[in-house]
């Protein structure tokens, strides 16, 4: 992360990355030798959309396989995942998985309502999913 708009290198850089985390437009300066070139870009991640993938079923029986319902993918960061079961009784609550338990006790097999919802973790656009998926043991 850079707290600046203005980014100065003394030596030449080779191989080297520059991490850009926000989007914009970016001015650079390269001086070979005392001969400055500007050059100016801009830094868009419209390509780079969030997608998130809740499953359709989960097995919690503790063999490590399948074990947490918990949504994932690419540029999303969660803020609330919820499950309720059939009744619309709140279950679980947080950005942690649920662990197919609620008060300590093993929920039955069967459907259950999820709402998600999350941000992209480049733009900080927020959004909201919700779908069912299956408890099985």
């Amino acid at each position: 992360d850079f707290d600046s708009d203005y980014y100065r290198f003394g030596a030449l850089l080779e191989d080297r990355l520059l991490r850009i985390d926000r989007r914009g437009l970016y001015e650079l300066e390269v001086d070979i030798e005392g001969c400055v070139t500007p050059f100016e870009f801009n830094v868009d991640f419209e390509e780079c959309e969030p997608s998130v993938y809740v499953p359709t079923a989960f097995s919690p029986d503790g063999n490590g396989t399948n074990d947490l319902m918990m949504p994932f993918g690419k540029f999303v960061e969660v803020q609330n995942f919820r499950v309720y079961d059939r009744w619309g009784e709140l279950l679980h609550q947080g950005i942690e998985g649920w662990d197919g338990q609620s008060s300590g006790q093993n929920m039955h097999p069967g459907v259950y309502f999820y709402i998600l919802d999350y941000s992209s973790s480049l733009s900080g656009e927020a959004f909201r999913k919700n779908g069912t998926f299956n408890l099985l043991r």
